[in-house]
């Protein structure tokens, strides 16, 4: 059941996360954007298909080098065929940390609610949205530019957090809904604004914009390093389901 779980989030975060070049191949996922995101600039192994694996590890490293970058794959408890990831490191292939992706049940927050932090969501991101963002991520222009493509290439149901502490922009969130699951992604707070409940006001707001499209389990992704942004997720009552790593061609 785990592993159908795990099969599942990652296909959903795959819909949620669509990149520019995108190519289905025997199963797989080959996927480009620019540089903007690890995921959305690897190859998500989502099925073991037909054909011979070496083929297909030589089809996609081709497919990357006519784009100029070199291979990368997203590997998870998931992926397939099993044999995948030791024969990326029988090719020379280098591990590279991933994230923690975390469940939680979406009742436990969507009943809560924060009286000193004002959420509001919209179904597009707004300029204010996206200045927040782009501002705690301090990405340079052209970055920017297609992470705001890639959020106007949205396809399932979302929602666009935008947290207010005495009428301070603060933080921000969005939320993705399909198959009974709300996925959580771009959540950003400023610094200065950090440690004063914005980040648990999204969560329980978008918790509650989910109950409310029908789905019953929250889903997020967190840099394996980012231990403080555990640790406030782990008191709202997410806990870790699987990793991922990133293995990229030599």
């Amino acid at each position: 059941m785990q592993a159908n779980q795990i099969a599942t989030i990652e296909t959903l975060a795959a819909n949620a996360l669509v990149a520019h070049h995108k190519e289905s191949y025997d199963g797989w996922r080959l996927r480009y954007n620019g540089g903007v995101t690890r995921r959305a600039n690897s190859v998500l192994a989502e099925f073991k298909g037909k054909l011979p694996l070496t083929e297909k590890i030589a089809r996609a490293e081709d497919w990357y080098k006519n784009l100029g970058v070199k291979a990368r794959f997203q590997l998870c408890p998931a992926s397939q065929p099993e044999n995948l990831l030791s024969e990326l490191l029988n090719r020379g292939y280098s591990r590279h940390s991933g994230a923690r992706i975390q469940v939680g049940h979406i009742s436990d927050l969507a009943n809560k609610t924060s009286r000193a932090v004002e959420v509001d969501l919209m179904p597009k991101p707004s300029k204010e949205w996206l200045e927040l963002y782009e501002l705690t991520e301090n990405a340079p222009p052209e970055k920017a530019h297609i992470r705001r493509q890639m959020l106007e290439r949205l396809d399932p149901l979302s929602a666009f957090a935008l947290a207010k502490i005495e009428g301070e922009k603060a933080a921000v969130g969005l939320g993705v809904f399909e198959d009974d699951y709300v996925g959580i992604f771009n959540m950003a707070t400023l610094p200065e604004m950090r440690k004063k409940g914005a980040a648990s006001a999204i969560l329980q707001a978008l918790a509650h914009w989910g109950t409310q499209q029908g789905a019953k389990q929250l889903y997020l992704q967190v840099a394996t390093e980012n231990l403080g942004a555990q640790q406030v997720y782990e008191k709202l009552g997410f806990t870790t389901l699987y990793e991922y790593e990133y293995f990229e061609a030599p």
